[in-house]
């Protein structure tokens, strides 16, 4: 399990910094999803113990965000820089 899907979410640079990552590690799914239908070519792309990880941080985010989406849609416009 990646160390981010355990960091708890407290502020909007983490939801940020969180699904930055996501991207970063071709792992970015739509935060409306259940992790547990995200699938690759092998199948499952998360196990039980990160999707429970992962709902708890897409839960956190939408704490802090009233969107998270919008965020995802523009970090991964072209003129994106991070």
């Amino acid at each position: 399990m990646r160390d981010y899907f355990l960091d708890p979410i407290t502020k909007t640079q983490d939801a940020e910094s969180f699904f930055f990552c996501l991207h970063q590690d071709g792992l970015l799914f739509h935060p409306e999803d259940d992790p547990a239908i995200v699938i690759n070519d092998q199948g499952q792309l998360f196990n039980d113990d990160e999707v429970r990880a992962l709902r708890q941080r897409i839960d956190e985010a939408y704490e802090f965000m009233d969107d998270p989406c919008d965020f995802i849609l523009s970090m991964t416009a072209p003129d994106f820089r991070r």
